[in-house]
């Protein structure tokens, strides 16, 4: 039995796409039903809180018991 030949892969050719992009007019339609492409700031956790939560996963902890027991 021999390997199928590689340049018949259909999923390996490129994807069509537009060269062009959008239109100006389809630019402004999709901004005015969609409105602009930008994240809201949201109010995030102190830096120190966002370490800590790290170590409520119960693996975690393991992991981190293992490795002191480890290095002993």
């Amino acid at each position: 039995m021999s390997a199928p030949d590689p340049s018949s892969a259909w999923w390996l050719d490129p994807a069509p796409a537009a060269t062009q992009g959008l239109s100006r007019s389809q630019a402004e339609d999709r901004l005015e039903h969609n409105g602009p492409n930008t994240l809201e700031a949201g109010d995030q956790p102190p830096l120190a809180l966002q370490f800590l939560a790290r170590f409520r996963h119960p693996l975690v902890l393991v992991l981190l018991a293992a490795s002191a027991v480890c290095t002993q």
